[in-house]
């Protein structure tokens, strides 16, 4: 019987990317994202999901500017680390190592936009509403 490990999720960044660097000089994007469920009428849960991003999808995280609260859709897979802390205690975790990943489009101006707004506004001396 073959088992598949396969998430997709959809939610919201819950603070900015971090970017950091591996001893190997391999480039990770460690990426928070708050997953809401309803559960009944009145009742909703949140589940807070840690997203392990490598290779080609860091670019992309710093190219489309993510920042908390943009939302984003994530499919992939589940991967399971533990490690020793500093109490000698040992500790787990699971993460989603993205297979794709892509920045939703919403109402929310970027940086990209704002930097675009002014720049016609300068030159055209009003701005231009699409």
């Amino acid at each position: 019987m073959q088992i598949n490990n396969y998430i997709s999720l959809i939610g919201n960044l819950t603070k900015d990317p971090e970017y950091k660097t591996t001893k190997n000089d391999k480039e990770l994007a460690v990426i928070r994202v708050a997953v809401n469920q309803r559960l009944s009428r009145e009742n909703e849960e949140t589940l807070y999901i840690d997203i392990n991003a490598w290779g080609w999808h860091v670019p992309y995280c710093k190219n489309v500017d993510l920042s908390k609260g943009d939302k984003v859709m994530v499919t992939g897979r589940l991967q399971d680390r533990s490690w020793v802390d500093s109490d000698e205690k040992k500790r787990f975790n699971v993460v989603v190592v993205p297979t794709s990943f892509t920045k939703c489009v919403t109402d929310k101006p970027s940086k990209a936009t704002e930097t675009v707004t002014e720049t016609v506004t300068e030159t055209v001396g009003e701005t231009a509403v699409f």
